[in-house]
């Protein structure tokens, strides 16, 4: 499914999407569908220092998801949300401490659940 498929109908006149600089998203196919619902598309700057915490995270996570070994969707599916919980708050502290970032997350509970609770 392309962007067009997904995100388009979501879209509303004057939202901004804001994306990264994956070569595959510099096109018209990808392009064409936000602007044609009147958005304005974006790119994140190569680098920002306001982003990074996420990146260990992701990294973590992509590597429990390559070790599982999905081959379908609905493992794909299984795989990623029982992921979620291997992400504590300490780990999501300690990745926005590494920029000096203050986090106040209730102490070692699963970052999803802190998220669902509504923080802390």
């Amino acid at each position: 499914m392309t962007g067009e498929h997904v995100l388009a109908p979501i879209l509303r006149a004057g939202h901004i999407v804001l994306i990264d600089n994956l070569s595959a998203h510099h096109s018209k196919r990808v392009e064409q569908p936000i602007t044609a619902c009147g958005c304005e598309l974006r790119f994140l700057p190569g680098y920002s220092p306001a982003f990074p915490p996420i990146e260990p995270a992701f990294a973590r996570l992509k590597r429990g998801w390559r070790k599982a070994g999905a081959r379908s969707v609905e493992e794909l599916y299984e795989v990623v949300s029982a992921s979620l919980s291997s992400i504590t708050t300490a780990d999501a502290r300690s990745f926005f401490c590494q920029l000096w970032l203050p986090v106040r997350l209730a102490s070692n509970q699963p970052l999803r659940e802190t998220l669902e609770r509504g923080g802390s």
